[in-house]
């Protein structure tokens, strides 16, 4: 069984990519590095983790169908992939279950995958580690493309009208620091009434209004050797590229109820400042993680990134 080294990065296509089956090693069809936004692709065999532009870390890949339960299931009993990861493969699967999101392709990029094809070298003589401070470090990341949050209100019923016709904005936040602002343009209100061809005279016990944001997300653990032994996890965060605003409104419209649904493009990239070059902060908090999940507010209410 190969051990696992350095960096586990998961990327998750939806709605159209074809991935093959959990494969390993040069079985794997050739993604370019424009693909994988921080992955460089070396031959066949292995990929290259790009951070700031360093090379740190060598990686296999193996493809996941999360809609494939046994296949998901040998998988995760089979790889010695750290529990947040196997946690947050189990949470996507769910999510697919439950009809929060459709079929995802996960693929799975770790030294841990990679194919020696018998090399006289052990793999124990190849560095595959991040050494900070004289200590073996190692990140794992997942990739989530166009994924979706699935619709959430806003607001339903007769308070929706005045609700709607103060929201103008989205806001980002990062742990709890205000990180973005997506700027709608106009009130939800607004929009409605512009996408209907008329005006809302008054409230009804019916309306509401609910979002979807679709985006590209990377969720990263990083980890350290504290006792020279076990992996220690110290750094949790997350990065969330908003790709798109999908809002759908009911209201009455010259006696009817009407129901319009408007979309909105975005390229808001949030993240934490650290998570380009997490080793010092996951370095000082080994046991003791720190996290920067994302999330964004609407109104009075906070939602979170998957």
């Amino acid at each position: 069984m190969k051990k696992i080294i350095s960096a586990i990065l998961i990327l998750a296509f939806c709605y159209g990519f074809v991935a093959p089956v959990y494969a390993l090693g040069s079985d794997l069809p050739h993604i370019g590095s424009e693909a994988l936004d921080g992955v460089r692709a070396i031959g066949s065999d292995y990929y290259l983790l790009d951070d700031n532009n360093e090379i740190l870390d060598r990686v296999g890949r193996a493809d996941l169908d999360l809609s494939n339960r046994n296949e998901i299931e040998d998988f995760l009993t089979n790889s010695e992939v750290e529990k947040e990861v196997k946690d947050y493969i189990r949470t996507l699967e769910k999510r697919i279950l439950d009809g929060e999101i459709e079929g995802c392709y996960v693929t799975v990029f770790s030294p841990e995958l990679i194919d020696h094809k018998g090399n006289a070298s052990p793999k124990s003589s190849i560095t595959d580690y991040y050494t900070y401070n004289g200590m073996e470090m190692k990140r794992e990341r997942v990739y989530t493309y166009n994924i979706s949050t699935g619709y959430h209100f806003v607001s339903y019923g007769t308070s929706t009208l005045s609700i709607a016709n103060v929201i103008s904005q989205f806001f980002f936040y990062v742990a709890s620091s205000l990180s973005k602002v997506f700027n709608i343009g106009t009130t939800l209100l607004d929009l409605f009434e512009t996408a209907a061809g008329g005006t809302v005279a008054y409230a009804s016990s019916n309306d509401y209004s609910q979002v979807n944001l679709k985006y590209d997300g990377v969720n990263q653990w990083v980890y350290g050797k504290l006792d020279g032994t076990n992996w220690y996890l110290g750094y949790y965060a997350q990065k969330i590229t908003l790709n798109q605003v999908i809002i759908e409104q009911q209201f009455v419209v010259n006696g009817v109820g009407t129901t319009k649904t408007s979309y909105k493009s975005s390229n808001i990239v949030c993240k934490p400042s650290s998570f380009d070059s997490p080793w010092a902060k996951a370095y000082l908090n080994l046991g003791n993680p720190v996290d920067e999940t994302v999330s964004y507010k609407l109104y009075s209410t906070t939602f979170y990134f998957a």
